[in-house]
């Protein structure tokens, strides 16, 4: 877990003041954290979680990027094929879990009021890896 508490000191662009607005582009809080779990027959569950606070886009502190939870879930099955002597893993991964609807690489002070890029929506990857 961060906290961020950074503000403008003496900031001043033509007529306008910025001292002590949050300096731009850094949310105050973030948090990231990880559950994995060992299951039976060889199968394990990791989530993570990410939790970004609002997010000012803009010196005067007029624009924020809404706050945002990020949850990944991975299953893991583990086995060995005893043809090829190898370990195998078969893995489904489901970024986004929540589907939230969040900005990845805002643009700060953008022209325009184009700040957002969005980000993709919930999606999934099924893979395989294998380990000689």
């Amino acid at each position: 877990m961060t906290y961020n508490d950074y503000k403008f000191g003496d900031y001043v662009n033509g007529s306008n003041n910025y001292k002590g607005n949050t300096v731009t582009s850094v949310p105050k809080w973030t948090m990231s954290n990880t559950l994995e779990l060992q299951l039976p027959q060889s199968t394990s569950l990791k989530i993570n979680h990410f939790h970004i606070s609002d997010i000012p886009l803009d010196d005067a502190n007029t624009v924020f990027a809404k706050a945002y939870d990020l949850i990944q879930l991975q299953i893991n099955w583990n086995f060995i094929l005893s043809k090829l002597k190898s370990n195998h893993q078969l893995y489904l991964q489901i970024d986004n879990l929540l589907d939230q609807k969040y900005s990845l690489g805002n643009d700060i002070n953008a022209f325009g009021g184009r700040y957002f890029n969005a980000a993709t929506p919930r999606s999934f990857v099924i893979g395989t890896k294998l380990t000689f």
